[in-house]
């Protein structure tokens, strides 16, 4: 599995919306800057994550526009068939695993004043350690 950490802004408000079966799902995308080399610098990317029950909950009650976060995530992609085009689309998501409250908290009327510092997924099952 291709785990990923991404560290940046909320480039919108994250919409609350529900799967078929009644589960949360929040999707949102974040600025984050890398560095491109010294002839390009910095670059801004703008990567898409959706996130899942509680979590999807989490981030929806305590995060608005420019919130800074801290995302671990998984690789995921499907396709989507678009009217006119004879190939199907890929369309590329960061499913949230975990994450993280970045940043200061700001006044106690803000969203973030209440926030948890972190919500982690399920830990993975412990792994067994060979001696050699």
């Amino acid at each position: 599995m291709m785990q990923f950490i991404s560290h940046g802004r909320l480039t919108k408000d994250i919409e609350l919306t529900s799967t078929p079966n009644g589960t949360s799902k929040a999707r949102f995308s974040l600025a984050c800057d890398r560095y491109a080399g010294p002839t390009k610098g910095t670059v801004t990317e703008y990567p898409n994550f959706v996130a899942f029950g509680k979590q999807a909950e989490t981030l929806a009650k305590h995060t608005r526009k420019g919130s800074e976060l801290l995302v671990v995530s998984k690789f995921t992609s499907w396709k989507r068939q678009v009217e006119g085009e004879q190939h199907p689309r890929t369309i590329v998501d960061f499913e949230v695993e975990e994450f993280e409250f970045c940043g200061k908290k700001e006044g106690v009327g803000n969203a973030q004043a209440s926030a948890p510092t972190s919500t982690p997924a399920a830990a993975p099952p412990p792994r067994a350690v060979r001696s050699p």
